[in-house]
């Protein structure tokens, strides 16, 4: 696994909130955390 600088955690964080796959598959709220 590879370092993940803040920069490129921030973007990945926006990207995830624009597209949360969890909320399609299932239908709740991110219940795998």
């Amino acid at each position: 696994m590879r370092h993940w600088t803040p920069e490129e955690r921030l973007k990945q964080a926006e990207l995830i909130k624009t597209w949360q796959p969890w909320k399609q598959s299932t239908g709740a709220k991110d219940t795998s955390r």
